[in-house]
This record gives C-alpha cells, structure tokens and sequence, in this order.
C-alpha cells in the first residue's frame, strides 16, 4: 500500500471523515472503501485528498473500481461522497473519476476544494424539537 488511511467517524453528523496520505492507488482505494463500507456503511463520506496524490489513478483504474463496487455493493453506496481537494491536477482528477461514474451508481457526489462547502454536504442535520 501507497497511501495511510485515517477514519474519523462522526456519527452524531451522520459521516465519517477519511483522510488520505501520500500517493493512492486503485488498489488503495479499494481496501479503504472496503473498510469504510464494513466499519461504516450508513455514514456519508467525506474522502479527504488534500494531503494525498492522485496522479496515479488512470481512466482504467477508475472503470474497474468501478466496477468493483457494483458487483460487491449492488449499486454502489447509498451515502453521500463528497471528495475534498487543494491541488488543480487533483481536483481534475476526481472530477474525471465524478464523469465516469456518472449514471453507474454514484447518486450524490461532488468534488470541494473548500472544507466548509464539503462539510455542509455531507453533515447531516437533524430536525430540531
């Protein structure tokens, strides 16, 4: 493995914040969606790239995780995903990955590179009284 991996969960808002280092791969990615979907499958994501890199991910590599995750979660997750990102070439990245999986099973994702606006996204609210 390329990159570490810190979970924070806030379960209160309804996420869980995963921070990424270094530079990720398709197979990085693949065992920490794996342990996001076992460890917190009805949290929406917040996948924290700003101290990562994402050159590494080609088309290819984004199809086949793409893939991957329709045959192991039926359709992908029912969370919100949001990417959070500080680099241009990043930023291009996930929005590439956004593109490509556009119509297949992410519902409600986008790609911030404002911290607030990301967690605004995927902070979920509860009715008062």
């Amino acid at each position: 493995m390329t990159s570490t991996f810190e979970y924070l969960a806030h379960p209160e808002l309804g996420y869980v914040h995963i921070i990424v280092h270094g530079k990720m791969t398709a197979p990085d990615a693949s065992q920490a969606r794996k342990h996001a979907q076992t460890d917190f499958p009805r949290l929406n994501r917040l996948w924290d790239f700003r101290q990562a890199d994402l050159t590494a991910w080609t088309a290819d590599d984004m199809r086949m995780f793409n893939e991957m995750i329709m045959l192991s979660e039926g359709g992908g997750p029912n969370v919100r995903v949001a990417a959070l990102v500080s680099r241009d070439v990043d930023f291009g990245v996930a929005r590439m990955y956004e593109s490509i999986s556009a119509g297949d099973f992410i519902k409600d994702g986008a790609v911030f590179r404002d911290e607030a606006a990301a967690l605004a996204f995927v902070t979920v609210t509860k009715p008062a009284g």
